[in-house]
């Protein structure tokens, strides 16, 4: 029988959404939940602990009922167009109020802990363009079983920039890996926006200077508030799933990092040759273990900024400089990420307060 590891298993907080897409589809969602064995899920689906492959395979039968029931309907588009924070007034409030998409862009260090945390959400700048990636910690084997999860994510991603920026202000286009499929014209034109499918990339590319462009709800009390509840939610969630020993590749990687803070400094290639392995290997073997190297990254870093914040011994801009960041801002930032305060308020307190 197939257990299921606990950083295997998914919140279905989310099936409000699943219920809503299903009804536009004409999909009787009680008889897929109950053929599948999630109907346990309905009795309490803010606390239930859904098994990954499940909803996997719930993704992929809900595709492939919409294609037949509603051929004008494509499942991901639906349950996108669906998509709500009603389970978290905080992430909703953070989006709603900030300053600028680049404040909103925030939210991408959260989803994963609140979602899935083997999806990685990425904001890069370069030229005139910005782009916005989306990534799960499987190798390129799962780029098929992947594709409904990112589609759905990217028209999510896309629809509250556009209610942010206002209409006028389109994605610039979409690229996707996986190949194109019966409803990707369809998918397409809902959104509005070029797709380009057999891309090196999963991503959302647009127009660099929108990430600075003041927003209407800017309302920044409201917006900061938000922001340190969510930091700590989104730590717990984190440390929940993080084991205080970690296994496998995990643990070896948890242990090498911890014993030598100096690898902190290098890039993951040059950390993968340590570990006689490629970059590409050491990904895809976390991945297996339901891990990836940021998360491991973020968790020796923040083991050992606690440690010697405590020890008293090391400036803040020293601690800064041993864990890898270039200055004590872009270190502060991540602590609070991390614990909901900042370095300096952590270590006044002695170390009580994460």
């Amino acid at each position: 029988m197939h257990q299921d590891s606990a950083e295997d298993l998914l919140s279905f907080r989310s099936l409000a959404q699943w219920v809503r897409a299903a009804a536009q589809c004409d999909i009787d969602l009680a008889a897929l939940l109950d053929d599948i064995g999630l109907s346990g899920a309905l009795n309490d689906p803010a606390s239930s602990q859904v098994a990954r492959r499940k909803i996997e395979q719930l993704m992929h039968r809900c595709v492939e009922l919409a294609r037949i029931r509603r051929p004008d309907r494509y499942f991901p588009l639906a349950l996108a167009e669906s998509f709500s924070f009603e389970y978290s007034s905080d992430l909703e409030a953070f989006i709603a109020t900030a300053p600028t998409l680049r404040d909103a862009a925030a939210m991408l260090d959260w989803l994963p802990s609140f979602y899935d945390p083997r999806m990685r959400l990425s904001l890069t700048e370069f030229g005139s363009q910005a782009r916005l990636t989306i990534q799960f910690s499987q190798d390129d084997a799962h780029i098929a079983d992947n594709a409904p999860f990112v589609e759905m994510l990217a028209a999510v991603l896309a629809r509250f920039t556009r209610v942010l920026m206002g209409a006028s202000h389109a994605t610039g286009h979409i690229s996707f890996r996986h190949p194109a499929h019966a409803s990707s014209q369809a998918y397409a034109e809902a959104l509005g926006v070029p797709v380009q499918h057999e891309q090196p990339l999963d991503a959302i590319w647009f127009d660099r200077s929108l990430l600075d462009r003041p927003l209407r709800g800017a309302l920044l009390a409201i917006h900061q508030a938000s922001a340190a509840r969510l930091t700590r939610q989104a730590h717990a969630l984190q440390r929940a799933r993080m084991p205080a020993q970690p296994s496998g590749l995990a643990g070896e990687l948890t242990r090498a990092l911890l014993n030598q803070p100096a690898w902190l400094l290098q890039d993951q290639e040059s950390v993968a040759r340590h570990l006689h392995m490629s970059a590409r290997t050491l990904q895809r073997r976390l991945g297996g273990e339901q891990t990836s190297y940021s998360v491991i990254l973020d968790h020796v870093r923040h083991q050992l900024a606690c440690t010697w914040l405590r020890e008293q011994r090391l400036s803040i801009e020293d601690i800064s400089v041993q864990l890898g960041f270039s200055n004590r801002v872009g270190f502060t930032q991540a602590f609070q990420r991390w614990s909901g305060i900042t370095p300096a308020q952590y270590r006044r307190s002695g170390g009580d307060k994460t």
